[in-house]
């Protein structure tokens, strides 16, 4: 929702906007930047703003406005180059023109490896970081914590080159009380915990901790 419900409002806002969006996923980064596409395309949005988009540039990949703003995306280990998020020339009090959003940099399977952890984490500093038009433009990840070493735990180790990261942590259980009861109720948080702790904290409590295994004991 913050990918597509965030951009597709930005661009309504400023047509000039530029955003690029990445996940480990190609497919998911497409079928995201397609459906913001089709939205800002629509019969209703069209109605009351009336954003074109231009005919030479207009894929899943890749789609511009008239008005010179657009989306790109593509895989987070893919080539991020040729396009940058923000506008080159924006100003300080001009309306907000686009960011780097990155939706489950990490593949899951990938987090146990620490040559692919460190290689996606590393991408962060340098061809990411490099894709900010200026620097204001805000780097965003959004994902559930697969390792203390996770791209998350990267940037939060102040690890991406003068970027200062606001941490949003949404832990499936509270003091003791569910998130979202609808979806998951205590009983079940419960037992997940038992059965996989190590899961569990990462990727539903968002507070990962080094697996036994991967460190000698006293």
């Amino acid at each position: 929702f913050l990918v597509i419900l965030w951009i597709t409002w930005t661009m309504i806002r400023n047509p000039k906007a530029q955003f690029l969006h990445g996940s480990y996923s190609v497919d998911l980064a497409l079928k995201n930047s397609a459906m913001i596409r089709d939205i800002l395309k629509s019969e209703v949005i069209q109605e009351f703003w009336p954003i074109k988009m231009r005919d030479s540039s207009d894929s899943k990949g890749l789609w511009l406005t008239e008005q010179g703003g657009g989306m790109k995306s593509d895989s987070t280990a893919g080539a991020m180059t040729g396009f940058g998020a923000g506008i080159t020339s924006w100003i300080d009090g001009e309306p907000f023109d686009g960011a780097i959003i990155l939706d489950d940099p990490l593949k899951p399977d990938d987090a146990r490896s620490p040559t692919v952890r460190q290689s996606v984490s590393e991408r962060l500093s340098g061809t990411v970081h490099s894709r900010k038009n200026h620097r204001q433009v805000p780097i965003i990840i959004v994902m559930q914590r697969l390792h203390v070493g996770d791209p998350s735990g990267y940037a939060l180790n102040g690890e991406v080159m003068g970027d200062h990261f606001h941490h949003l942590k949404l832990s499936a259980m509270q003091e003791d009380k569910p998130l979202w009861e609808y979806k998951h109720s205590l009983e079940m948080l419960e037992t997940m915990r038992l059965h996989n702790p190590e899961v569990f904290a990462g990727q539903y409590q968002q507070e990962p901790f080094v697996a036994q295994g991967e460190v000698y004991q006293r």
